[in-house]
């Protein structure tokens, strides 16, 4: 997610121990050496201005089980109460409006997929508020209508939250966010990770700097978390995390002695290309373990491997991405939103076909 002021476990063990452990005492995967000849591919466009506009603070995205994009803070209504449906990609239609008292102001949102014992399923939306840290729930029986406002609920809070920039709901139900504090120099503290169980209760994870994207794999076993630090405003140490997970609780694995996350540095890019001064506030996975990371101000979103390898770089126009989601009607299809290039006051949506579905769009099959 983007600032408003500016833009199986053996496999994880026998990876961990593979790669050496770094002054800082955290273990880093090192990219193969031939990622460089991952290829470079252009996305497309498949919303821009015209008759609709999305406004420039199009921030959060996600998809449903049909795999249509839902995009919140817009400029079609309130930009800061509303969630938008883009129906056939390029019509843009309201699907929820938060209660009129409602003060806080929406930020990243997904959907889960809840399948009852009478063999009827329901979809649930999850949706961050960046003024009053916490998550929102909202049922709805169908998508394809709007939902009744009167389900609309806090779903879970902590005093001790910061403001949820990303958020992933893992397949067994957990519901993982990021905060961090708007601040022009960071230190550890001032970022966070939280769960949230299936029924609400929230538990901090860890402490960081300055997270925002975050996603759970299809399997629930790895959580992956985009960071970086600020220094007077100015960008440096950009990276994604690697955490193991106990999917039986939803947990961090912790290490038995010193009792702090199992968490390995997927990626440091930094050491990768020598862009560590770019932030990444959009991060999702497919289903074969592959993460996609936007790199903002290079106009483009990196594809890496399980291992930190680059498989593939998708360019796009803008140089501020917000969010990014796996969806479309076979959940391949990768939607990178953000401010249109050249403009401050439209938002615009890009697409590029994957191989393999979204982590996000299986887990709601």
């Amino acid at each position: 997610m983007v600032h408003f002021t500016s833009f199986s476990i053996l496999a994880l063990a026998l990876l961990a121990a593979s790669v050496p452990v770094q002054a800082d005492g955290y273990h880093r995967c090192h990219p193969a050496s031939g990622s460089g000849t991952a290829p470079t591919v252009a996305a497309t466009a498949v919303f821009q201005p015209g008759q609709y506009s999305l406004g420039s603070g199009l921030d959060g995205a996600g998809v449903d089980a049909q795999g249509a994009l839902f995009v919140a803070h817009n400029g079609l209504a309130d930009p800061s109460h509303t969630i938008t449906k883009l129906t056939n990609i390029d019509q843009p239609s309201i699907f929820f409006t938060a209660p009129s008292q409602l003060t806080g102001a929406f930020g990243d949102v997904r959907f889960q997929t809840i399948k009852t014992g009478t063999g009827n399923q329901t979809q649930q939306l999850y949706i961050t508020d960046l003024k009053t840290p916490r998550v929102f729930a909202l049922p709805a029986a169908s998508t394809s209508v709007q939902p009744d406002p009167n389900q609309f609920r806090v779903f879970c809070q902590d005093a001790q939250m910061m403001a949820p920039y990303g958020i992933s709901v893992s397949r067994q139900g957990n519901v993982y966010i990021v905060g961090q504090k708007v601040v022009s120099t960071t230190k550890v503290g001032d970022g966070d990770l939280w769960l949230c169980n299936s029924q609400g209760h929230p538990t901090r994870l860890d402490t960081l700097t300055r997270p925002n994207g975050v996603d759970a794999t299809y399997q629930g076993d790895t959580l992956y978390v985009a960071e970086s630090t600020l220094t007077n405003g100015a960008v440096s140490g950009a990276k994604v995390w690697r955490y193991q997970l106990d999917p039986a609780t939803g947990h961090v694995v912790v290490d038995a002695a010193t009792k702090a996350p199992v968490k390995t540095v997927l990626v440091d890019f930094e050491m990768l290309d020598k862009t560590g001064s770019t932030p990444s506030y959009a991060l999702v996975t497919d289903v074969n373990n592959n993460v996609f990371v936007s790199r903002n101000a290079l106009n483009k979103v990196v594809k890496l491997s399980p291992q930190g390898q680059v498989l593939a770089t998708i360019t796009v126009p803008t140089s501020t991405i917000s969010s990014m989601a796996l969806g479309g009607s076979d959940g391949k299809t990768l939607y990178i939103v953000g401010t249109c290039a050249g403009s401050t006051t439209n938002g615009c949506v890009y697409s590029w076909t994957n191989d393999a579905a979204g982590s996000a769009w299986q887990m709601q099959q």
